[in-house]
């Protein structure tokens, strides 16, 4: 029985030992999210696509078979004596086989993986901007279930004031100092507060609850912890700037691809088969094998402009890039501006707070004095009480304020 106790102990704190910081529930939906996979999927996709691409250094074989008909054959228009010449059939028969194989291709499809290449890492950057706002609901559930732990636990010391009056009540009960009356005024204000206690318990429940089901953590309201926040770290490291670089790169690689029809290419190509007549000479009309083979060179020497113009259309999209970030960067400013002046006004509201506490504490401490003296009543005390709970309560929500208020900017400018 003593090692079951010991057990439970041991088990009792380590189970408090244990700390799940709101970083490590970040880092934990975002690899249990859906979201996480699509880095994965742009990758092969890319791969797959380079992939095609680097088939067109393969040789290619085609094989061809026809038969025909022909209204009028090569002859000719007149006879020469004692000479006779094979007519061609009119019905022809002839399957081949084809083989090429590029040599050169200018660079084009280099420059197609570049793109294929600088479009996927777009496309990567962009899911994992998509994936960064997966933490706005981590956050916004953790500091929530921060915030009721923190008046459970208020709310816990109102109730242990409230049942050590009760016991001081009990006592001095039967020397008359204290009443029936004043004892039930007691256990109603303990109902009360006890009512507020089952309301946040069923609240922070109903948080952790949702902080599970997005982490996949098992997660206990003594786990968590007020994350440390730098206030003075202002700079701007959203992804977004990297994403709306990388789009510029791609396009700058689409803008070294705009003339890629003008680029010349050097074909290796050879071809054999069997036909009737013989394609290589027609008056050979029984049939036979041929082949023939060389080098050719395809090259569009003009496209009437059309590079150019695509040059021109992809420089515009850089530009228009570079004004979206511009708006970006301006928004990000002025909201960072607005988080610093709350920031500002909950430091302020929290050393007030910490003033008209202690003055409430001396309120609450003459109060129950003056209730032992009998110049007070039962009703004022509980009145002092009560306030001095709602401003620890209050405090306690200007912390979570300025807390998130510090996750916010931290979050808005990319350095959480």
């Amino acid at each position: 029985m003593r090692l079951i106790i010991m057990l439970m102990l041991l088990l009792s704190v380590t189970l408090q030992s244990q700390v799940v910081e709101l970083s490590t529930c970040i880092d934990a939906a975002k690899q249990k999210s859906s979201l996480s996979r699509q880095a994965e999927y742009y990758n092969k996709q890319m791969q797959l696509k380079n992939e095609n691409i680097n088939s067109n250094w393969l040789p290619k074989i085609n094989a061809d078979a026809q038969a025909s008909y022909q209204s009028e054959v090569l002859a000719l228009p007149f006879r020469i004596p004692n000479i006779s010449i094979t007519e061609i059939p009119k019905e022809q028969y002839r399957i081949t086989l084809s083989a090429s194989q590029m040599l050169y291709d200018g660079g084009a499809s280099s420059l197609i993986i570049s793109k294929n290449i600088s479009e996927t890492n777009s496309e990567i950057l962009h899911s994992e901007i998509n994936l960064d706002r997966v933490k706005d609901n981590v956050i916004r559930h953790y500091l929530t279930a921060l915030m009721l732990k923190n008046n459970i636990k208020i709310t816990e010391n109102a109730l242990k004031r409230l049942d050590d009056e009760k016991t001081k009540l009990i006592a001095i009960k039967k020397s008359g100092l204290a009443t029936e009356s004043m004892i039930n005024k007691l256990d109603i204000e303990i109902m009360k507060v006890s009512q507020k206690k089952l309301n946040l318990d069923t609240e922070i429940n109903s948080a952790l609850v949702t902080l599970q089901e997005l982490t996949g953590l098992n997660i206990q309201s003594s786990m968590l912890v007020p994350p440390q926040i730098n206030y003075a770290n202002k700079e701007n490291k959203r992804r977004e700037l990297e994403l709306f670089e990388s789009k510029k790169k791609t396009l700058d690689v689409a803008i070294q691809s705009s003339n890629i029809n003008l680029i010349p290419k050097l074909i290796l190509f050879a071809q054999g088969g069997y036909g009737a007549p013989n394609p290589m000479n027609m008056f050979e009309t029984k049939g036979d094998f041929f082949y023939i083979a060389g080098i050719k060179l395809n090259w569009e020497l003009w496209d009437w402009n059309n590079g150019g113009r695509n040059t021109e259309i992809l420089e515009i999209n850089k530009q228009v890039i570079q004004t979206e970030r511009e708006n970006f960067e301006q928004n990000i400013q002025i909201q960072s501006k607005a988080i610093i002046s709350e920031i500002e006004k909950y430091e302020n509201m929290l050393q007030q707070d910490l003033k008209i506490i202690e003055l409430q504490k001396n309120v609450v401490e003459e109060r129950k004095i003056q209730l032992a003296g009998g110049t007070t009543t039962l009703f004022e005390y509980l009145n002092e009480l009560n306030s001095l709970t709602e401003l620890e309560l209050n405090y306690e929500i200007h912390k979570m304020q300025l807390l998130n208020a510090g996750i916010n900017l931290q979050n808005i400018t990319g350095n959480y």
